[in-house]
C-alpha cells in the first residue's frame, strides 16, 4: 500500500471531475482556485495534486515515534471503490434508490465530511472552550465539593481523568479526530440514508465544488447539524450535477430535476459559503463569482435581501 505523506483530505477522483475542459484528459488535471482570503490574490489555475491536502493528516505518531498507517490505509482503499462509484453516479442517471449503491454514496459523504480539517479544529477549539470552562469552576469551587444535576438527581463531579485530558496536545487531537472518522462514519451515513434524495443537472458544465464539499443548511435554524430535522445536505457531484439530501419526505425520492433559473447560482454560492478556504472549478472563477453577484443583487432587489 502506498504511504502518502501529503494526504488528501478531498480525494482527487472527485477533484478530476471539476477539471478544466482541456487537462481533464491529463494524468494530472488543473483546476481553478479562488481563495476567502484576500491576501492569497486572484484565481490560480494549478493541479489537483497542489490542493486539498496536509501532511500526515491521518498517520499520527505513536508513543514509539512510528507513525500509525491504519486510517491511511483504509481511507485508500476506500477510495479505490468509491471513485468506481462516484463515476457512475456523475456520468449517469442512476437510480437513487438502488439500496447498495445508495449506502456506498452516503458512506463517501459522511466520510468526506468527517475527514476534512474543519472538524480536527472545530474539535480542537471545543476543547480550549471546555477547558477554559472547567477551570473556572473548579478555581471558584476551591476545596469545596462540585455536583452536577443530571436529570432530577445531584451526581458529585468526578475529577478523574482531568489531568490528562486538560493536558492534550497536538497526538491526542489527532488520535481524537481519527477516532470519530472511524466511529462515526457510519452513523452520519446512517442519517443520511433516512432522508429524501435528488439531483439537479445542468446541461452544461455549471456547478463548482470547494476544499469542504459537504455542505449544510436550514431555512429556520442557525444552530443545527446533520440529524436536526429541517437540515439541508448538498455535495456538487461534478460540473453537471450537484446531490440534495433534505427532509421533504412528502416529495418523490430518488429524482432527477433539470436546473431551473438560479439554481446554479445559488448552489454555488453555498459552496462557496461553506468552503474551508478555496472555491474550486473547471471553468473560470471571475464568471462563477460574476453570476453570484447578480444572483443575490436579483434577490436584494426583489426583497430578499
Amino acid at each position: 500500500m502506498n504511504q502518502p505523506k501529503k494526504q488528501h483530505w478531498v480525494p482527487r477522483f472527485y477533484l478530476k471531475h471539476f477539471a478544466t475542459p482541456e487537462s481533464l484528459a491529463r494524468e494530472k488535471p488543473q483546476v481553478w482556485i479562488i481563495s476567502k482570503n484576500k491576501e492569497d490574490g486572484n484565481e490560480v489555475l494549478t493541479n489537483i495534486e497542489n490542493i486539498c491536502s496536509k501532511t500526515h493528516l491521518y498517520t499520527p505518531l505513536e508513543e514509539t515515534g512510528v507513525r500509525n498507517w491504519e486510517l491511511e490505509d483504509k481511507l485508500q482503499k476506500f477510495e479505490s471503490v468509491g471513485s468506481q462509484w462516484w463515476d457512475i453516479l456523475a456520468n449517469n442517471f442512476i437510480d437513487l434508490g438502488d439500496k447498495s449503491f445508495r449506502k456506498g454514496i452516503a458512506l463517501f459523504i459522511a466520510i468526506m465530511h468527517l475527514r476534512n480539517p474543519n472538524i480536527l479544529e472545530e474539535s480542537t477549539t471545543l476543547h480550549a472552550n471546555m477547558v477554559s470552562v472547567f477551570k473556572e469552576i473548579l478555581a471558584e469551587a476551591g476545596d469545596d465539593p462540585i455536583e452536577v444535576l443530571l436529570g432530577d438527581k445531584t451526581l458529585p463531579l468526578d475529577k478523574s481523568g482531568w489531568d490528562e485530558y486538560q493536558s492534550w496536545g497536538e497526538i491526542e487531537h489527532q488520535n481524537f479526530f481519527i477516532d470519530q472518522i472511524k466511529t462515526q462514519a457510519v452513523p452520519l451515513a446512517t442519517l443520511l440514508l433516512e432522508k429524501r434524495w435528488s439531483v439537479v443537472f445542468a446541461e452544461t458544465p455549471q456547478f463548482a465544488t470547494s476544499d469542504c464539499p459537504v455542505t449544510t443548511a436550514h431555512q429556520r435554524k442557525k444552530v443545527f447539524g446533520f440529524g436536526t430535522h429541517g437540515t439541508i445536505v448538498s455535495i456538487p457531484i461534478s460540473q453537471y450535477k450537484v446531490l440534495t439530501i433534505d427532509d421533504m419526505l412528502d416529495e418523490p425520492d430518488n429524482q432527477y430535476y433539470p436546473a431551473k433559473d438560479g439554481f446554479v447560482e445559488s448552489a454555488n454560492f453555498l459552496t462557496w459559503r461553506g468552503a474551508r478556504r478555496f472555491l474550486i472549478s473547471g471553468r473560470p472563477i471571475k464568471n462563477i463569482l460574476t453570476e453570484m453577484v447578480k444572483f443575490t443583487d436579483s434577490l436584494e432587489s426583489d426583497g430578499f435581501s
